[in-house]
């Protein structure tokens, strides 16, 4: 088995192949350490560089008389101008390495001399400069699950605001998968933030585009911002707005989606419902005024009274349908419920003070946009002292109730 001696290279570097001796260069050493697999000796290379001359001398064991001629040089990289290289005047060795573009990462050169004892063996690494640090620019988890629930065609009575971070990488160069684990900016990366508001279905946003803000004690201690105030489409249901975050001095950009969502506003209607348990009026014949509680009030006999009495059955009603509303909500079933229920809140046209209902509407559950249309099927309870289920089919009445406002306006 091969004896691996320590090898060492006095190392100078220049940039183009010059008149000056290879002595001269070797006066000023780059490495002065043993070189092994393990302990490579380091070269920095300058920003664009393309090409150097590595002037290299190898030094043997004490033991070892007759230093080497000739070594062999290789590279994980291109290029070496040849693969074998012959000593110069004072046993120096020119190891000339160029490549059509600076290298991007480290390039590796190995060095092989063969000698009777065995083979004595090195490296050198010729870095380049690190590239300037990237920001990947994201929103804060919070930021991305939180969302606004409120009436179509609106503004959110709550400013939109997004907290920016720097997307932690891992050794690999992956994005950590937690939002939350950030680098922290400071007031003068984040004030060189640009962002754009872009929201769809006709929606709005002011302003729509800027600069970042800095909120925060001193220049490091303090969080990112950006704000805009949404108004949203005209449309039930699901809407985004896209934001586009970017700027110079290595900031990479990024788009962002954010998720809100439009409510039907509160309407009147007017509908017929099946109710288990319901207040109505019955006839009644008095001929005494023992014949009921109301005949006390009969004067002269015999008389119809109107008596109420509870019963089942069908009876028209009229009702308040009204969205539940959020203006800062996040993403969990709370967020499901907030979005798609409606509830209705009426009574009926007869009895009215004896038959309040409550209930929820039913194709919304199924359908958040479905709330635009104008009827419902609704299903709930009333809620008199006797509670029962009802189930109604309700007709939007707004616009009913708008001509008639109309017409008693045109006679005033």
């Amino acid at each position: 088995m091969f004896r691996i001696f320590g090898l060492a290279l006095l190392l100078g570097v220049r940039t183009a192949i010059e008149t000056t001796s290879l002595m001269a260069q070797s006066a000023t050493p780059i490495c002065d350490t043993p070189l092994s697999a393990n302990t490579p000796c380091s070269i920095s290379l300058a920003k664009g560089q393309k090409s150097v001359v590595v002037v290299a001398r190898v030094l043997l064991p004490p033991a070892t008389t007759q230093a080497p001629n000739r070594i062999l040089i290789s590279s994980d990289a291109c290029c070496v101008d040849s693969t074998a290289v012959t000593a110069e005047s004072g046993g120096y060795f020119a190891i000339r390495w160029n490549s059509a573009d600076p290298p991007k990462t480290p390039v590796h050169i190995n060095v092989l001399a063969l000698q009777p004892t065995g083979p004595v063996n090195g490296s050198i690494i010729l870095t380049p400069p690190s590239a300037p640090e990237t920001l990947q620019l994201t929103l804060s988890s919070t930021s991305l699950r939180r969302s606004h629930i409120w009436f179509r065609g609106e503004y959110v009575p709550a400013s939109t605001r997004i907290r920016i971070v720097n997307l932690r990488r891992d050794s690999l160069g992956r994005n950590s998968p937690d939002r939350d684990t950030v680098v922290a900016l400071n007031r003068s990366r984040c004030e060189s933030i640009g962002f754009r508001f872009s929201p769809r279905l006709e929606g709005k946003a002011t302003p729509d585009s800027g600069r970042a803000v800095w909120i925060g004690n001193t220049n490091f201690e303090g969080n990112c911002y950006v704000e805009t105030r949404w108004k949203l489409g005209d449309a039930a249901g699901q809407q985004e707005m896209d934001v586009v975050l970017g700027g110079d001095n290595g900031i990479a950009a990024r788009r962002e989606q954010l998720r809100s969502y439009g409510r039907q506003g509160p309407r009147l209607a007017a509908g017929l419902g099946v109710f288990r348990s319901v207040v109505r009026n019955q006839d009644f014949l008095c001929t005494a005024r023992t014949d009921h509680a109301r005949c006390n009030m009969v004067e002269a006999f015999p008389k119809k009274v109107t008596i109420p009495h509870r019963d089942s059955g069908t009876e028209p009603f009229f009702a308040l349908e009204f969205p539940l509303l959020s203006y800062r909500s996040g993403r969990g079933w709370q967020t499901q419920v907030l979005r798609h229920a409606r509830l209705v809140a009426g009574t009926t046209f007869n009895n009215p003070e004896d038959n309040p209902f409550i209930g929820i509407a039913i194709f919304p559950i199924m359908r958040a946009a479905s709330e635009e249309i104008p009827f419902q099927l609704s299903v709930g309870s009333t809620v008199n002292g006797h509670k029962g289920v009802y189930g109604g089919l309700s007709l939007d009445a707004s616009g009913i109730v708008s001509s008639i406002l109309k017409v008693l306006g045109a006679g005033v």
